[in-house]
């Protein structure tokens, strides 16, 4: 999933109160380890005594590290314990966000919203119940579109109509669908057909690194290195001109597992795997 453009600026924490916790916590990923250590330490010791607002900074202050996961365990076990801290629910709903979990953060948000008074808090989680609402709709229908244009795609390939602009839209799109959680479009059919692809228009610059993308992801680095090499120096085409690296990308196969399409950029050109040009 695309945090940005699912959260956008509704990745803030709530904190009741004091607008100087909510600098601590937004500062911690820039301190130094032995201020950061610190400062977690006092949060821990103080939630450990039974303090329910040090236990809701010490789950910020963890999801703010990116310990996510941590966080969430934090502010449920705070929650069972005090489901009227509605702030806490309200953050807890951007942390299942951040884990790429949008039904279960609609819930919360909705939970919010029923249980709020008339307020600042309430129109904050009615705002951001009606942006995530907005977001899980405009997937929908990107995802019934992508469906669509995929069997149109693989249709016109079957009846052996596919031009070289057909076969890069229909690689890029295997490519991009294969990356999604619980899609049933397979990595090895992307690189069959971006390989057609770049058979059918070897000087596309685009397909080539689509190409060495899937090569990435799928392991084959050392086709990835091949596929990219004619790209360095000054005989490198226009979109990856002054490229200082060529090759795999160890971050490629992280990312692309672990979040989903669309593939992140590779060190070899300036193309996004999830935009095809024909």
């Amino acid at each position: 999933m695309d945090t940005e453009r699912l959260i956008g600026a509704d990745a803030r924490w709530l904190i009741d109160g004091d607008e100087q916790d909510l600098a601590r916590i937004t500062s911690l990923a820039t301190l130094p380890a032995t201020e950061r250590n610190a400062l977690l330490a006092e949060f821990a010791a103080a939630a450990e005594s039974g303090g329910t607002r040090e236990a809701h900074l010490l789950a910020l202050a963890l999801g703010a590290l990116g310990h996510h996961e941590s966080a969430i365990s934090l502010l449920r076990t705070l929650l069972d314990g005090h489901p009227d801290l509605l702030s806490a629910r309200l953050n807890l709903a951007v942390l299942f966000q951040l884990i790429d979990l949008p039904a279960v953060a609609l819930e919360e948000l909705e939970r919010v919203v029923a249980d709020a008074e008339a307020g600042p808090l309430k129109t904050l989680a009615g705002d951001r119940l009606r942006h995530l609402r907005d977001w899980q709709a405009a997937e929908s229908a990107r995802i019934r579109f992508q469906q669509v244009r995929l069997a149109a795609l693989r249709e016109r390939d079957q009846y052996g109509e596919s031009g070289a602009a057909d076969l890069h839209e229909l690689g890029s799109l295997l490519l991009t669908l294969a990356g999604e959680p619980s899609s049933p479009v397979s990595l090895p059919e992307a690189v069959i057909v971006l390989e057609r692809a770049h058979a059918a228009a070897p000087e596309n610059p685009q397909v080539l690194e689509k190409l060495t993308v899937a090569y990435t992801v799928t392991g084959r680095d050392d086709e990835a290195s091949a596929s990219c090499a004619p790209w360095r120096g000054d005989r490198s085409p226009a979109p990856a001109r002054g490229t200082q690296q060529c090759g795999p990308h160890p971050q490629f196969r992280r990312s692309w597992r672990r979040g989903g399409g669309p593939v992140p950029q590779s060190t070899c050109a300036a193309t996004t795997v999830g935009n095809p040009q024909p």
